[in-house]
């Protein structure tokens, strides 16, 4: 990943721009040094740690300088006309991406266009007081989401089916209902199943808290099956203990281009080895007791 970042005079040295309040300023220019390179950013550990207020953010959303996700993701709008980079990392956050696309305009200078990221027309629809709910598309053909809609339609909330469902013979055009002779047939007693929270060590709860400070869209993976089944794969192959403390070290081993990029209990699980063979080339490379003191208690 790139490590210098721009910014382009015609998008901070406008009247838009020196209207804001002071802590808007200053969040913008901290969100372009800390974005990726495709200008995605978790915004909240951000704010926490620089102790900006709130309303900074609502300010740049509503002067249109970012657009927000409804997983705490934050994009930067003009992020490619402040920044030219031959080379760039892709996001992690790739669901965020595929909703936008790039507008072009000519700028001041001939030489060079102003681009901006926009909603793609087919997800336009799907956004709510200003937030893109990137949730829309996770939840259409997904097997792992709890929720899905017949045939793969646009997702529907459940309240807004409820009352409304149809019959079998109305969805699939054929008469789905009991034959006479299944009604003679006595019905076996089956026992109650597991809801997926029962199945789940409650433990793996702490290991998706910790990843939420490493990408709040972690938040909504509590109920996930395939992310808590990876929880309970960390706690029983390496502990609880262990897995907290690589987590731990992930908000900067990820910056660092050989280690894998790590945001997701799922991610963890599969990269566990690649990260050991990264944390012992670092020491290797650093030496045992600096690598300590940059990254953390990695092995």
């Amino acid at each position: 990943m790139a490590v210098k970042r721009m910014f382009d005079r015609e998008i901070t040295c406008t009247d838009l721009f020196a209207d804001m309040p002071n802590d808007s300023k200053a969040l913008y220019f901290l969100l372009g040094m800390e974005a990726d390179d495709e200008g995605f950013v978790a915004n909240r550990l951000l704010m926490r740690g620089h102790n900006i207020p709130q309303d900074a953010i609502k300010v740049l959303i509503t002067k249109g300088y970012v657009m927000p996700y409804s997983t705490g993701v934050v994009v930067i709008t003009h992020w490619h006309s402040n920044n030219y980079l031959k080379r760039i990392k892709a996001t992690v956050y790739q669901d965020e991406r595929s909703m936008l696309e790039i507008e072009e305009s000519q700028g001041s200078d001939a030489r060079y266009k102003n681009k901006k990221y926009v909603v793609k027309p087919e997800f336009r629809g799907h956004s709510k007081g200003g937030v893109i709910n990137v949730h829309h598309i996770e939840n259409i053909c997904s097997p792992s989401v709890e929720h899905m809609s017949d045939s793969c339609s646009p997702y529907v909330e459940p309240e807004e089916r409820s009352g409304v469902e149809r019959s079998g013979v109305e969805r699939r055009g054929k008469d789905t209902s009991t034959p006479q002779s299944a009604a003679l047939v006595k019905p076996k007693k089956s026992k109650p199943k597991k809801t997926d929270q029962e199945k789940h060590n409650p433990e793996g709860a702490k290991i998706i808290e910790a990843f939420i400070f490493v990408d709040p869209k972690n938040e909504s993976y509590y109920n996930r099956n395939d992310q808590r089944s990876a929880c309970d794969f960390l706690i029983k192959h390496y502990t609880l203990e262990e897995t907290i403390k690589r987590i731990g070290a992930l908000h900067k081993t990820n910056l660092v281009s050989y280690f894998p990029v790590i945001t997701t209990p799922c991610q963890l699980r599969d990269s566990w080895k690649s990260l050991e063979a990264a944390a012992a080339r670092f020491h290797q490379q650093r030496g045992s007791k600096e690598a300590d003191n940059s990254t953390g208690d990695l092995s």
